[in-house]
């Protein structure tokens, strides 16, 4: 009976929460931003340009997009009330909105100084709700340069599969995305917005419009979010007049961007199927910078600077100073910067990918994205030219090694296992693989084939100088020695293991798209 009472109260009490009461709920929070800004500043603000309190909530109120972000906003406010970093962002909206109304002299001294809150918060790591709000506000002030490095920052964050949390309120990155609700997966509203602005700032640059503007905009378009602005763009680089025909367009766009967009090799390798030994055999070629198990989000462990500095010495110590005193750098900011001076010394840059964050992610993340972050986030840079290759292994061969590591062990069923390993297998047949049961039977052919899909020149005398090669992650230990290169002798799994490997779809999906067979 009192649960049944319960039962009936839940409706009416929800009808008449403040939650379903707009005005209700635009009052009190305005008499708690008043009455917390009060407390705070002592009746006046510490900025040199006042804002009414509270005035960015007016401005949201009604906009489609945060219907369902209240609850959590709320918890956030009421969590965060008295924090330095929630103040500071609620006041740059607050200046935002009044400094619409303004002249221009007026508005750009809000703007600024709603920028400058904001910034400081921004350099230590990626925001997206203060990024957000930060870069509705930059791009007003057509601060392109001041704007590109945290919408990168924001892209990769996205795009390496972190959690986006939009549980403070913000101001979206472009007005036309309030109209969208982003709460049934912020992940792809985020990153649609945060690319549309990306082609704002970039459009009309000949090397951006000829290089990736169309994957761009088709990439907003599938993440189901496509403004007018996109499909307009998407009409005009249509219909841009071309002057030559077939392979000589092709041709006279690689002529043209060549200059912008630098060679960075990416070779992609789950774990455990040959990648530390073939790895070894690239890297120690004349010429040859291999940073390695390299990934956005893997640089607490493999750190692309700090690799570059200490296995190759590529920056002194006054160079190393300056970085550093610049603030945190983002992602494609080292690669960047690797390349450069890779370039500046005749030598050639290949990223070995860390893949295993990205198709069996455990135990380091929770959920596998399936896609190749590394090689999406620097090629979505636009800073440059990749060239990839894949490696494989057999499945069962790999699979049987993997599940040996402490790490792995108990993590990671045999299900998912298969699962990504042919989502690895449907994009290595698009971006061209070598096998490593092939490698270890004809080393000298493979390598050569190797460095043919990474464009790199190829140097024979691998086979002789790779065993000494010590610039590498992976397992390098006991029984891996020997200046042999062979393969390890399979082991056999019992005849359960291989039943449901026999009986898996992704496995048998697998083989077909590697050229593997079942092993009998």
């Amino acid at each position: 009976g009192s649960l049944s009472a319960l039962r009936g109260r839940i409706p009416g009490a929800i009808r008449g929460s403040i939650l379903c009461d707009p005005a209700r709920f635009t009052r009190q929070l305005e008499d708690l931003y008043r009455s917390m800004w009060r407390e705070k500043t002592g009746g006046s603000s510490y900025l040199a340009v006042p804002a009414r309190a509270g005035a960015w909530v007016d401005f949201v109120q009604n906009k489609p997009y945060i219907q369902n972000l209240l609850p959590s906003w709320l918890s956030h406010m009421e969590a965060q009330a008295n924090t330095a970093r929630w103040l500071c962002h609620q006041q740059a909206m607050d200046l935002y909105v009044e400094a619409q109304a303004d002249d221009a002299a007026d508005r750009r001294r809000k703007l600024d100084q709603a920028c400058d809150l904001l910034r400081r918060r921004l350099e230590s790591k990626p925001d997206i709700c203060a990024g957000q709000t930060f870069l509705r506000i930059a791009s007003e002030l057509a601060e392109t340069e001041d704007v590109l490095p945290i919408l990168q920052d924001l892209i990769e964050h996205v795009m390496a599969g972190n959690v986006v949390d939009l549980s403070e309120p913000f101001l979206p990155v472009l007005s036309g995305y309030e109209r969208f609700d982003p709460a049934g997966d912020p992940a792809r509203w985020v990153l649609a917005v945060l690319l549309e602005l990306r082609d704002r700032l970039l459009a009309g640059r000949t090397e951006y419009d000829n290089g990736d503007a169309a994957a761009v905009l088709e990439l907003i378009d599938g993440l189901g979010f496509c403004s007018d602005y996109v499909d307009g763009r998407r009409a005009a680089l249509r219909a841009r007049p071309v002057a030559l025909e077939g392979v000589e367009i092709i041709e006279a766009l690689e002529r043209e961007c060549a200059p912008e967009q630098r060679p960075v090799r990416v070779l992609h390798n789950l774990a455990r199927s040959g990648g530390t030994l073939m790895s070894r055999c690239l890297g120690c070629m004349q010429d040859i910078v291999l940073l390695s198990e390299i990934h956005p989000k893997g640089g607490t462990r493999f750190h692309p600077m700090k690799q570059a500095q200490d296995w190759f010495h590529l920056f002194d110590a006054e160079r190393m100073r300056e970085m550093r005193q610049g603030g945190r750098m983002n992602f494609v900011r080292e690669i960047d910067l690797i390349e450069q001076r890779c370039r500046e010394l005749g030598r050639h840059l290949v990223v070995r990918d860390w893949a295993h964050l990205d198709f069996h992610a455990v135990p380091f993340t929770q959920e596998p994205t399936c896609e190749f972050t590394t090689a999406n986030v620097l090629g979505f840079s636009g800073l440059f030219r990749l060239h990839r290759a894949a490696l494989t292994r057999h499945p069962v061969d790999q699979w049987i090694s993997l599940s040996r590591l402490s790490l792995v062990r108990g993590k990671l069923s045999l299900e998912d296992f298969l699962r990504g390993y042919l989502r690895y297998a449907e994009q290595c047949v698009n971006i061209g693989f070598v096998r490593y049961e092939d490698f270890v039977v004809r080393p000298e052919p493979v390598m050569e084939q190797l460095c043919d899909m990474l464009g790199l020149p190829y140097d024979a005398r691998f086979v002789d100088a790779w065993p000494d090669y010590d610039k590498i992650t992976g397992d390098t230990g006991p029984g891996t020695g020997g200046r042999e290169i062979r393969g390890s002798s399979r082991r056999r799994p019992d005849s359960a293991v291989l039943a449901r490997f026999a009986g898996n779809a992704d496995y048998r999906a697998a083989l077909g798209l590697l050229g593997y067979r079942n092993p009998r």
